[in-house]
């Protein structure tokens, strides 16, 4: 563990948690799923719940500081905020309205990882 972590907003007192402690792959997956949840979108819920605790988007009113600790050569930060032709649309994430416009997203995360391999950023990830 503590390889990985998930940012998270808890309701009502939305402040921050950091998740990077993970029981299972189902567990990491939950916790990926409640870290993306917008209010309403995906399953007309207003929260998710995770691990007993009510939870929204981990984004919703977060800076820098609460992704990460004090910065070092350990951090790998994925933020979409690096991608700009994905800055240019953040206005439409919520806006998909297909199936085939949330696969184009994917495929531009997939764009991405092999943009910021091909820079080096995973150079410190150890070997599979």
């Amino acid at each position: 563990g503590g390889r990985l972590t998930i940012l998270l907003t808890p309701f009502p007192a939305f402040g921050k948690v950091r998740i990077s402690n993970f029981e299972s792959k189902d567990d990491l997956i939950q916790c990926l799923m409640t870290s993306i949840h917008l209010p309403w979108f995906l399953d007309g819920k207003f929260t998710r719940e995770y691990r007993n605790t009510l939870y929204i988007d981990g984004s919703f009113l977060a800076t820098r500081d609460d992704y990460f600790p004090p910065p070092n050569d350990d951090v790998i930060d994925l933020h979409w905020k690096k991608d700009p032709y994905l800055v240019a649309r953040a206005s439409q994430f919520v806006k998909l309205s297909g199936e085939e416009e949330i696969w184009d997203l994917v495929n531009r995360g997939r764009e991405v990882a092999k943009i910021f391999e091909g820079e080096g950023v995973f150079e410190s990830l150890p070997r599979l």
